[in-house]
């Protein structure tokens, strides 16, 4: 990808003629050769640029496009070392990859008609790179034909078509990463999966308890998924932002419900349904067979809602009733939120494309002796899912 920085701002157009002049005029040549080998300074390169620019070009002498184009590609060719290939945009004129010589690939002699020796073919990019380029290309066409279709069915206010209607951003590659920066911004700064732990009703504290028994560093990995196949039929009215930080947040909270699981099955004790009863806890992680069983047989209020999240657990029947505060501390150490698509493959044309978000956390588990305790209850078969029964915060 393009590392290019300056100050530039030509237009596309003039841009565009600018790159076709230098490559079809010898002059432009030896003034770059000359500027490399005296060490211009970028100011010089431009002037000297400028000057040549506008004797090849229609427009007017002292046009501030061709001196802008100018200093964009005296800016340009400074930055990069020798033998270094730039590859530019079509339409705006503007760097969008550099490639060294490593990117180069030699194809090997090939035979000619009506010659007895084999001919060298020219030097290339490696045809992994070029094939990226070209479906880059023709990914961006799609996009731009897609968002078109698209927005003819919207309604738009005069602002949303000035400066953009983030209902599109699913439509385009940039625009999901922009909704992957505003869910970087609430997962990273905002630690939002951690202001969601809530619903242990303070069975889990963030920050570190003064004696912990026992640490146990683990490095998470959330992952939620959203198709990209027919993107022509994809409900722009969805709020993708919001529900992929929510998404993230009750995933993590199943993750740490999984390691409480875990932890509390050192520590089992087999008992009925009705000794169950004489627990008094704020909220459980049960089993999926048992929420009706708590809801109404728990000396708890009538009306408890079970919280909506989900989490795949051993087969057991392990409840986990969530009693004291600050029995599991976290201390965590983000590692970021990572976007990345999933394209369908020739090998398997039953996979979606997909676009990924993945959080990737490290956390300090700090446990207190016996502040999870794990129940088996007698006669209850084994399920694999488990989700939380306990009051709204």
């Amino acid at each position: 990808m393009s590392n290019l920085v300056t100050k530039a701002n030509p237009s596309a157009e003039v841009l565009r003629k600018a790159r076709i002049i230098m490559t079809t005029n010898d002059v432009f040549k030896s003034v770059f050769e000359t500027a490399r080998k005296d060490q211009w300074p970028p100011e010089r390169l431009t002037d000297a640029l400028y000057i040549r620019l506008c004797a090849h070009s229609d427009q007017k002498e002292g046009s501030s496009d061709i001196m802008e184009a100018a200093r964009y590609i005296a800016d340009e060719y400074l930055s990069l070392q020798d033998d270094v290939i730039v590859i530019a945009d079509t339409d705006t004129g503007r760097q969008i990859a550099t490639f060294g010589p490593e990117a180069i690939w030699q194809p090997p002699p090939v035979a000619r008609e009506g010659q007895t020796h084999l001919a060298k073919p020219l030097p290339r990019l490696h045809p992994d790179i070029e094939s990226a380029l070209i479906v880059a290309v023709h990914s961006k066409a799609k996009e731009a034909q897609m968002v078109a279709e698209r927005s003819a069915n919207l309604v738009q206010t005069d602002l949303q078509r000035e400066m953009g209607d983030p209902r599109l951003n699913i439509l385009t590659k940039s625009g999901r990463e922009e909704i992957t920066n505003l869910v970087r911004s609430e997962i990273v700064t905002k630690r939002e999966p951690f202001r969601h732990l809530n619903c242990f009703n303070g069975a889990v504290s963030i920050g570190p308890l003064s004696k912990p028994d026992s640490k146990e560093v683990v490095s998470l990995s959330i992952e939620t998924r959203v198709s990209l196949r027919d993107l022509s039929a994809i409900n722009l009215e969805y709020n993708y932002t919001s529900n992929v930080i929510a998404a993230i947040c009750t995933r993590f909270s199943q993750q740490i419900a999984k390691k409480m699981v875990a932890k509390a099955k050192t520590n089992m004790q087999n008992v009925t349904l009705d000794e169950l009863a004489g627990i008094q806890a704020k909220s459980w992680i049960v089993d999926l067979n048992l929420t009706g069983a708590l809801q109404n047989g728990l000396p708890t209020d009538a009306d408890i809602p079970r919280l909506p999240v989900k989490s795949y657990l051993p087969p057991d029947s392990v409840i986990v009733p969530l009693i004291d505060s600050g029995v599991v501390a976290l201390a965590e150490r983000c590692l970021g939120v990572f976007p990345r698509e999933l394209k369908e493959g020739l090998a398997s044309a039953s996979m979606e494309n997909m676009w990924v978000v993945c959080y990737q956390v490290t956390c300090e588990f700090q446990w207190m002796h016996d502040g999870i305790r794990g129940f088996n209850v007698d006669g209850i078969g084994p399920e694999v899912h488990a989700e939380f029964v306990g009051k709204a915060n």
